[in-house]
């Protein structure tokens, strides 16, 4: 409390709280001078300015801003679901569940779809029919799955293929034929209704991810994600026959053949471009630069054109083949000056080549467009954060969520991972009409809370202390942001008199344990009917400093630590936007940060304050009294307090009780 005492005076009364530069700052200047108790601190004052009321009365919220995340009420127009972070989502067609977290799906004869789930309990392969949904049989570990990632392909034959196995070879399960000395591909056949696995293809590291078959089956084509190359498998045999090293750091993720079977491309994650590989010499032979993030690709039926999403840049590259180089690129964002967040990471073209389906996942969309033009015809609303579109045959489209319809209120003393479910949605033919309305549902569904969340004034001017809008004033001089994670809200002030909470779900009570932040949340702001749009700290880092997640966040944090890299420490595993605490700084603020695992590795580290007890990218040793007394201390003994201070007290994620 002394230390939001001192920022509410705003601290030695000047305008300009900052400190200029790192070293000016005092953050790497070493211990701070020992303090006595001799007298009171120089910077400290219980003189503050009497309230003013502003013009603005707040009316009433509506209704509907105090619903709960779920399915929403009866009688409720549109009907749907709420996601946590307050969002809509309104999914056209018939809704399936599947369990875990899909990540990629293929259709195969038969009418019938193959899902990979990705899920951080357990990696399956599911097989659904595609004109109902069932799901018709699911394979796991117990059948010696260990593990799959994206990348799925299927044979001529439409009855047999591969799924790649990512890090499966990193999980401990041993797997016949190779134990678990390196990443598998499974082969796969569907006999009547049912999947039948081969004796799975070992690779020696690598993590396989994107895979892609020869026009007459004898040759796998596999990205490896980790491995930084292309590899050349011998379907008869199972042997690796080639590999193209496309660099250490270029993490490829997808891969396409062009029709004449000679030429691979492949997308390169953390590598921003597409690799051009000659299959005859086994060479890279170029490199396209593209958007951030390359993802999924597709090459035109005239094969003049290659498509890529990039998921976080928010855009398609249409890529001129003859010359090699982007032609057009196209951003996919809600409206031209749309905030990010898009997160293209799918794309597919109907049979007839009239409509280019591109799964808009950051948006729970599929947008339609012209495959000629690339202007969006409209799009289709779907559950929560699409992975893969197909267009079948007949016009109807099959719409794969990772995250389905989210789980909603739980009162199980659960991991939320084991809660997730994704969807398989079925939706029937759409005429120009439908999408264009579907375009206008996804546009509501995803500004609701700019609109159920208002601040309004009752006509008087807008002086209400929180801007809502650019160019509006605000009295607030400085901001300290205090961020403790990996608890709800329940367990900690589910007893907090007159919030929406429940006591009885309350783990650490206030005459035991949480003092300090019950006074918080009665001193200042408490934010009772928020939720986090994370399941795990893992995206919630990228939120908290972010204000954005990633593509590559949400489908690699359920991989169990299987060798891919920690999200956040890695360029290509961050938003391309950067980091709030960089924006702050673009705006000529000064800044000061308190630990936190994410930015430090970037143009904010010299920021970051390696004195606080405990500093570190996680160290859940030190007492967060410790730490707040330090920064009390350079606020109340040095009057250092920029404009902007942000906190990590971290220790109830947990260490101990």
């Amino acid at each position: 409390m002394v230390v939001l005492a001192a920022c509410g005076s705003g601290s030695d009364g000047t305008e300009d709280g900052g400190a200029g530069e790192p070293d000016a700052a005092g953050l790497d200047s070493g211990e701070p001078d020992a303090r006595t108790d001799a007298g009171m601190p120089p910077f400290w004052s219980d003189d503050f300015p009497a309230p003013v009321a502003g013009n603005c009365e707040p009316l009433p919220v509506a209704p509907e801003a105090e619903w709960a995340t779920g399915v929403t009420p009866e009688g409720a127009q549109p009907a749907g679901y709420v996601l946590p972070g307050g969002r809509r989502i309104t999914p056209a067609g018939t809704l399936a569940r599947i369990e875990g977290f899909p990540i990629d799906m293929v259709e195969l004869a038969g009418d019938r779809l193959l899902v990979t789930d990705s899920s951080k309990v357990e990696h399956r392969l599911h097989l659904v029919d595609a004109d109902t949904g069932e799901v018709l049989d699911v394979l796991g570990r117990d059948e010696g799955i260990a593990g799959l990632f994206h990348g799925l392909v299927v044979a001529a034959d439409g009855m047999s293929g591969f799924a790649a196995g990512g890090g499966g070879g990193r999980s401990g399960i041993e797997l016949e034929g190779g134990g678990d000395a390196g990443d598998p591909i499974y082969p796969f056949r569907v006999e009547d209704d049912a999947l039948v696995l081969g004796e799975p293809i070992v690779l020696e590291g690598g993590y396989p991810s994107g895979l892609e078959l020869s026009a007459d089956g004898s040759t796998l084509l596999v990205a490896l994600e980790l491995a930084g190359a292309l590899a050349l498998i011998d379907v008869a045999t199972g042997d690796e026959v080639g590999r193209v090293e496309l660099g250490e750091e270029a993490h490829p993720y997808g891969v396409v053949l062009s029709p004449d079977g000679e030429t691979a491309y492949v997308s390169l994650w953390a590598g921003d471009a597409v690799a051009v590989v000659s299959l005859a010499s086994r060479t890279t032979t170029g490199s396209i630069p593209v958007g951030k993030n390359p993802e999924s690709m597709l090459i035109t039926p005239d094969a003049a054109r290659l498509l890529v999403v990039n998921s976080d840049s928010d855009t398609l590259s249409v890529i001129d083949l003859a010359s090699e180089e982007v032609a057009l690129e196209v951003f996919l964002g809600a409206w031209p000056d749309a905030p990010f967040g898009a997160a293209p990471n799918n794309l597919a073209l109907s049979d007839d080549g009239t409509r280019l389906f591109v799964t808009a996942s950051g948006e729970n969309a599929v947008d339609v467009l012209d495959p000629e033009t690339f202007e969006r015809i409209g799009r289709i609303p779907t559950a929560w954060y699409p992975t893969a579109v197909h267009p079948r045959a007949d016009g109807s489209v099959v719409v794969l969520t990772s995250k389905g319809i989210g789980s909603g209120p739980q009162r199980d003393v659960r991991d939320a991972y084991t809660l997730m479910a994704g969807s398989v949605s079925l939706v029937p033919p759409q005429d120009e009409d439908a999408l264009a309305a579907g375009a206008v549902r996804v546009d509501e569904n995803n500004t609701r809370m700019r609109e159920v969340h208002r601040v309004e004034c009752g006509g008087a001017p807008y002086d209400f202390p929180i801007p809502s809008e650019p160019g509006q004033t605000s009295p607030i001089k400085r901001v300290v942001l205090i961020v403790r994670e990996n608890k709800t809200y329940d367990s900690e002030l589910g007893d907090l008199d007159g919030t929406n909470a429940d006591p009885d779900l309350v783990l650490w009570r206030e005459d035991e344990t949480t003092q300090n932040l019950h006074a918080l949340a009665r001193g200042f702001a408490n934010t009772d009917n928020f939720y986090s749009q994370a399941e795990q700290s893992v995206q919630g880092h990228l939120w908290t400093t972010a204000v954005a997640t990633t593509d590559f966040a949400e489908k690699t944090w359920l991989q169990d630590n299987r060798g891919i890299p920690i999200v956040g420490l890695e360029t290509y595993s961050t938003p391309e936007k950067g980091f709030f605490l960089e924006h702050v700084l673009d705006a000529g603020f000064d800044v000061v940060a308190y630990a936190e695992m994410l930015g430090r590795t970037f143009r904010a580290s010299p920021y970051y304050d390696s004195n606080l007890p405990g500093s570190g990218l996680w160290n859940l040793a030190v007492p967060d009294r410790d730490r707040a007394e330090y920064i009390s201390e350079r606020i109340l003994w040095e009057g250092f307090l920029p404009v902007y201070t942000y906190m990590s007290i971290h220790r109830n994620h947990t260490a101990g009780d």
